[in-house]
């Protein structure tokens, strides 16, 4: 749809046109008709309009001094000048007003018509070029976000670029949501609709946040924060719990303690995950807080006490299943804990590498219940325990049952039957997001691991696969419809054009144009 605005003395005129415009021109809407330059700037102030077609000679205010006023107001508007009046001064002005288009009345129908064919296209290409702009800056900032989740420090310059709504040395907030298949356990990503809605009405609820979801299928929100009291925070939490619960979605909300700096999201993160995971918050009741429900002692300047090195050598035993590195690797993270924390931070520490491991585990194909006995809460165990032997022995028995666990699947074969049914969906689903952590997260394996599992299988990289199906579907588009090359692009999974036909040219020899004219294959306007 196109939105534009009639400004002309003649009433004539303007019935005419609207018309004109309503007979021949469905996509476009005349939003106002306006008799003078003065109403014209009221109604174009009020209304936005895409195009706006203007006489030049007008009581109160002339279309010239029209487009000067709202071309501050309305940059992105296209402006055509109607006239009567073909004289080289206003021509001059309309110039350097950019108004792209001069048409001296008597208007010819056919040449209107074919001038606002041309706008459209304009228009067009620059709604998606602003598409192609905000796509681009909505994933730096998701990924800038997700940084701070995984405990990373970021350049100032980075955080004001892609995150600018969290000042930069300013308090903040951070909340978890869990959507319905959370709740109950599970790990399947909903119906995409379904999670949509979760961070849909978390934005309109808090709507300076910035929404994201994390890797475990849980939607984070952040938000700037004047200070680090709890209070804000609380009450935040509960616009976001009443506002899920008025749009009929069972989800819990878990609030993380504020803190000062973005350096400390990662850690407030980490606590909230925690809650999340082992405190199960209920969906009735309100939502939960890790002030109220995690002892005082882990707070936040506890969770970089351990060496990313240590926690690594674990992570890397469990993914190639040796038992014994496994089993060291915990004794002397366990050793490091008792050295350098008193018990309330053991435990708290205790508690990240079960998290840790499960999920690490998971991402290797093996199920948490082959993991943990039946009934057994871990969140529970370490609060009722005051032996630190006692929590190094059962992360030892964890972190043995996740390496041979991993091992095993990994010479069972079972992945190749995840790796049959991804390309399936590959192929069904090209418009789809297919960038491989996403990929990871449906199939519920490690990215890393999904990668070599995949080339393993197939021979083949999956980012190489990706393309080669999607190109696949491009040429079978390009000769078999007559849909535009912009389209054809958007439904293989680029939203730029301009991407796509260098993608295209470089792995099938011309660009998509060509392409369709070796075929003889025409395309409607």
């Amino acid at each position: 749809m196109y939105r534009l605005l009639i400004a002309d003395d003649e009433e004539l005129v303007r019935r005419g046109l609207g018309a004109l415009l309503a007979r021949e021109a469905p996509a476009i809407v005349v939003v106002g008709s306006a008799r003078d330059g003065v109403d014209a700037l009221e109604l174009a102030q009020r209304t936005a309009p895409d195009i706006v077609l203007t006489d030049i000679r007008m009581p109160g205010l002339s279309g010239l001094d029209l487009i000067e006023r709202l071309r501050d107001a309305l940059p992105e508007a296209h402006y055509i000048i109607l006239s009567g009046y073909d004289e080289f001064a206003y021509a001059r002005r309309a110039i350097a007003l950019g108004v792209e288009e001069y048409v001296l009345k008597p208007v010819d129908p056919d040449e209107l018509l074919a001038l606002l064919a041309r706008i459209q296209g304009r228009i067009d290409a620059e709604r998606r070029d602003r598409q192609a702009r905000s796509t681009a800056l909505r994933i730096a900032t998701e990924q800038s976000v997700r940084r701070l989740l995984d405990g990373l420090d970021l350049p100032d310059t980075e955080i004001q670029s892609f995150v600018p709504s969290l000042r930069v040395g300013a308090a903040w907030g951070l909340f978890l949501v869990q959507p319905p298949h959370l709740l109950s356990g599970g790990r399947e990503r909903p119906a995409e609709p379904d999670h949509v809605r979760v961070a849909a009405v978390c934005r309109c609820a808090l709507p300076e946040s910035i929404v994201v979801e994390d890797a475990y299928g849980y939607v984070c929100v952040l938000v700037s924060l004047e200070s680090d009291e709890t209070a804000p925070v609380a009450a935040m939490a509960g616009q976001l719990y009443h506002a899920l619960d008025a749009a009929g979605l069972p989800a819990a909300v878990v609030a993380a303690r504020p803190h000062a700096g973005t350096a400390a999201i990662g850690a407030g993160y980490g606590e909230a995950l925690d809650v999340a995971e082992y405190h199960r918050p209920r969906v009735t009741g309100g939502p939960v807080f890790c002030w109220e429900v995690l002892p005082a002692d882990t707070r936040a300047d506890r969770w970089p006490v351990l060496p990313v090195g240590r926690r690594d050598t674990l992570l890397d035993a469990i993914a190639h299943g040796v038992e014994a590195d496994a089993v060291r690797a915990v004794r002397a993270l366990m050793a490091y804990a008792r050295e350098h924390l008193a018990l309330g931070a053991h435990r708290a520490l205790w508690l990240e590498l079960v998290v840790l491991v499960i999920h690490h585990a998971q991402g290797f194909g093996v199920r948490a219940d082959a993991l943990l006995e039946p009934g057994h809460n871990p969140h529970l165990f370490a609060a009722g325990t005051v032996d630190a032997a006692r929590l190094e022995d059962e992360l030892v028995a964890l972190a043995t049952r996740a390496a041979r666990e991993a091992r095993l699947l990994q010479h069972s074969g079972a992945p190749r039957g995840a790796i049959a049914e991804l390309r399936s969906y590959i192929e069904d689903h090209p418009a789809a997001d297919l960038s491989i952590n996403t990929l990871a997260r449906r199939m519920h394996l490690n990215a890393k691991y999904l990668g070599e599992v995949f080339k393993a299988a197939t021979g083949e990289p999956l980012g190489e696969f990706i393309i080669r199906v999607r190109m696949r579907h491009a040429c079978e588009l390009l000769a078999h419809s007559s849909l535009k090359v912009y389209a054809v692009a958007e439904q293989v999974g680029y939203g730029s054009p301009k991407h796509f036909a260098t993608m295209f040219r470089a792995l099938i020899g011309v660009s998509p144009a060509e392409y369709r004219a070796q075929r003889g294959v025409g395309v409607r306007g």
